[in-house]
């Protein structure tokens, strides 16, 4: 995580991102904004993770999210 952490971004919001991510399944503009992140940054965050393998997902990235149906 130096990497990240040289780049400014801190331990601490890395170790948040991972938490908020850790679900079965996340939309990132909705981590990004309950982590005061801009889209940019958390996509950077998330490549990092991934090209690095610091954690293997087994969660399921939701990039665009979806509308509600409703059930009537």
């Amino acid at each position: 995580m130096m990497v990240l952490e040289e780049l400014g971004i801190p331990g601490e919001v890395v170790d948040a991102f991972i938490m908020a991510v850790s679900e079965d399944a996340f939309v990132l503009e909705e981590v990004a904004k309950e982590l005061e992140l801009s889209e940019s940054e958390a996509r950077f965050i998330l490549r990092y993770l991934i090209d690095s393998k610091i954690m293997e997902f087994k969660q399921v990235w939701v990039p665009v999210k979806k509308a509600k149906e409703s059930v009537g």
